[in-house]
């Protein structure tokens, strides 16, 4: 039986966490990590493989932001929910 696909929300969330245990190991001096979510409000926890294909896609994005921000690029990425929580959406003309 194959594996059904990821749902994007979990990819970017594995993503999310693969970016800040990139930096916990930058900033800690780190060879090695483990990613673990706690869900606060039941306590339940769920450790995901740091397999080297996530680390490398958080390497990458985390880069090309970062790179973005030096050059002083910031575009709009508008959707519906973003906007609706934005605090610069009365001021943006991408909002929705």
């Amino acid at each position: 039986m194959s594996k059904s696909p990821q749902p994007q929300s979990e990819l970017r969330r594995d993503l999310q966490l693969a970016l800040y245990a990139l930096g916990a190991a930058h900033a800690l001096g780190l060879t090695r990590v483990g990613l673990r979510l706690v869900y606060l409000k039941t306590g339940q926890t769920v450790d995901l493989p740091a397999s080297e294909p996530l680390k490398e896609s958080a390497l990458e994005a985390g880069t090309r932001v970062a790179e973005g921000v030096r050059r002083g690029e910031f575009p709009a990425l508008p959707q519906l929910r973003r906007c609706s929580l934005c605090p610069y959406r009365l001021a943006c003309p991408e909002a929705w």
